[in-house]
Order: C-alpha cells, then structure tokens, then sequence
C-alpha cells in the first residue's frame, strides 16, 4: 500500500501507470534485480524474531531469498493485469542505482524456520487489486 509519489518503489508506480493506461518508465535496461517480500510476510518474520527466546540484538536480513528483474516484474504486472499493448519507455539509468538487490536469508531460516509464503505473483495480484479498489475508484 506504498504510495506511487516521490521517492516511491517500483511496483505502486507501474501498477498506478498500468491502471491509468499511461506508458511505463524503466530506468536503465530493466535487467537490474530486486528482491520483494510480501508485507504479510515481513511482519510475520519481525514477529516470529521478536518473540523467539535467546535472540535478543541478532540482526537478520528478511527477504524472499529470490530476485527477479524489473523486466520481469513489469511484465508479470502487466500479464496479470491483462494489458498487453502498454508502451514501455527506457529512460536513462538515475544515478546511484544499486544492478542487484539479493537478501541472504539463511541465518532467518536457521533461527525461525523462516520461509516467504507468498509468491511474487499472489502479492502482486493482490496488491493490484487493492490499489485498483482502494487507489483508483
């Protein structure tokens, strides 16, 4: 439910631009990776930390373990949206921006048994279905 303003991620923007029927703007060649976890997910495993016994002051990475690029995320956007014939514009990469984002999650996994319940593809779904509910009536 991230806002689609400045200083915005990725995924409200294009889910706003795919509703409105605008072009969609990727910065660089669209290969850069990003690794996205469903806030469900996320409050669960800050849940689970807090309340494991022993682990007080441990510093865990939570994430999905899985990167996936913003090629392929506009793309799983745009299909599960149904919009195909949507421009896609590539505009010069900004500065400063990171090529991959991976979260190791291994020690998470070993402390709490964590593992991301929700796919890419049903957080998605779901986020677009907020935002077209909720955002844009």
């Amino acid at each position: 439910r991230q806002n689609d303003q400045s200083y915005a991620g990725v995924i409200p923007i294009v889910i706003t631009r795919i509703i409105k029927r605008e072009p969609i703007v990727i910065f660089g060649d669209g290969l850069q990776t990003r690794d996205f976890l469903f806030v469900r997910d996320t409050v669960n495993a800050a849940i689970d930390v807090a309340l494991m016994p022993g682990y007080k002051g441990e510093e865990v990475n939570v994430g999905s373990g899985r990167e996936i690029s913003v090629n392929e995320l506009v793309n799983l956007m745009l299909e599960i949206t149904a919009e195909k014939d949507l421009k896609i514009e590539y505009h010069p990469p900004r500065p400063g921006d990171i090529r991959r984002h991976l979260a190791d999650i291994t020690k998470i996994k070993q402390l709490i048994k964590f593992e991301p319940k929700v796919s890419i593809r049903e957080g998605l779904e779901e986020t677009i279905k907020w935002y077209k509910e909720k955002v844009m009536a």
